[in-house]
């Protein structure tokens, strides 16, 4: 007797390719990054879940697998007010000041 199995929603989904959208929200890459990496823009302190996979013993492999908890994506969209979402800005440097 086969047994229908319903399919599980993703736990995790991946940064969409540079070109592409995420098809779960449609935000681009850049905005997804400024929700799960700590940078200046969300004073370190990303308000969505995140983890980095790294596969050892490949020695193709330079950097890991930045993979998103999808359920806090979601959580965190339907957190702001009105339904609109917050794009958090890119800091930038003022003109006078110098970067070491």
């Amino acid at each position: 007797m086969q047994q229908n199995k319903v399919p599980r929603p993703a736990e995790y989904i991946r940064l969409p390719r540079a070109d592409q959208r995420d098809p779960h929200t449609g935000l681009s890459r850049s905005t997804l990054d400024r929700l799960v990496r700590a940078q200046p823009c969300n004073d370190f302190k990303p308000p969505v879940e995140s983890r980095v996979v790294n596969v050892r013993g490949n020695p193709a492999t330079k950097r890991g697998i930045r993979l998103i908890r999808l359920q806090s994506l979601l959580d965190y969209l339907n957190s702001r007010p009105g339904g609109q979402v917050i794009v958090l800005e890119e800091q930038s440097q003022p003109e006078n000041e110098v970067v070491k």
